[in-house]
């Protein structure tokens, strides 16, 4: 892949979780369940009564959630476990119960927290589809470097089938700050290739504003975003850095949204299909 003379190389980023392979419904089944484990818990609290209840308590551990990605600095596991000690906290405190230890509240989210690492990777229908038509595109004139970044756990990551692996020159799963380092990707993508790619070469392709979109628009890069209709909008009055910094092209897939690029490097003039 040495090549230090090939200015026309161009970098793909994408974002695992919620881009390429299902993470928020893996989530959204874990709350279910705890929201059920609190109702049996606190059966007379009106916030957990009927079907209702278990929306009310989800959409309220959601705002919890929100805020947990501030104080936890992390966007998985730890943030859920966080955001599920702490409504039962609030639940106790106004029924005034504490008559349950805290250790067996501790030990269902450490189960919950179990079922979500070991369901392994499940690839959304269209994001082989999509890697097909940048693995198409890519040739000795119009040379194309991928990158997986996913801040997902190491035993997550162990589950990725090779139908994905063998689409990427590069698999990224570090953490190098608070938001994805695009900065360090630039940097291996140099030290591996001898290749130094200006960040108006590279896209990105997420479904998080904070974290993927964003941090790629101060750099200069380009950025696609996914847009996931259950969650988009979660945190917008929570965390900062919610809206994106100008406006950018948004998808419903990552397929929609590598067809664009591709129409876009083929006649640098691309239709957008709407407008974030």
């Amino acid at each position: 892949m040495k090549n230090k003379n090939n200015t026309n190389t161009k970098v793909i980023i994408f974002n695992g979780d919620d881009t390429l392979w299902e993470c928020f419904s893996i989530y959204k089944r874990a709350k279910y369940s705890y929201a059920k484990f609190m109702q049996s818990i606190f059966p007379n609290d009106p916030l957990l009564a009927g079907q209702q209840g278990i929306e009310n308590f989800i959409k309220t551990m959601d705002i919890i959630d929100g805020t947990a990605v501030v104080y936890t600095k992390s966007f998985n596991i730890e943030r859920l476990k966080f955001s599920m000690l702490y409504m039962y906290n609030i639940l106790a405190d106004r029924n005034n119960i504490r008559s349950i230890d805290t250790a067996d509240i501790k030990n269902k989210i450490d189960e919950l927290a179990e079922e979500i690492h070991s369901t392994p990777i499940i690839l959304f229908k269209d994001t082989i589809p999509a890697l097909n038509l940048i693995k198409r595109m890519k040739n000795k004139d119009n040379n194309i470097i991928l990158v997986l970044y996913s801040f997902a756990s190491k035993r997550k990551m162990a589950t990725m089938p090779e139908s994905l692996k063998k689409y990427f020159d590069f698999i990224v799963n570090e953490r190098t700050s608070d938001t994805k380092d695009y900065k360090y990707i630039k940097q291996l993508v140099k030290d591996k290739t001898g290749i130094d790619i200006p960040y108006k070469n590279m896209t990105v392709v997420g479904n998080s504003i904070r974290y993927d979109i964003n941090p790629a628009l101060e750099l200069g890069t380009n950025a696609l975003f996914i847009k996931n209709p259950e969650e988009t909008g979660k945190y917008l009055r929570i965390v900062d850095r919610s809206r994106p910094l100008k406006p950018i092209p948004t998808f419903s897939s990552v397929f929609y949204a590598v067809k664009f690029y591709i129409n876009k490097e083929k006649s640098q003039q691309a239709e957008i299909y709407s407008i974030l």
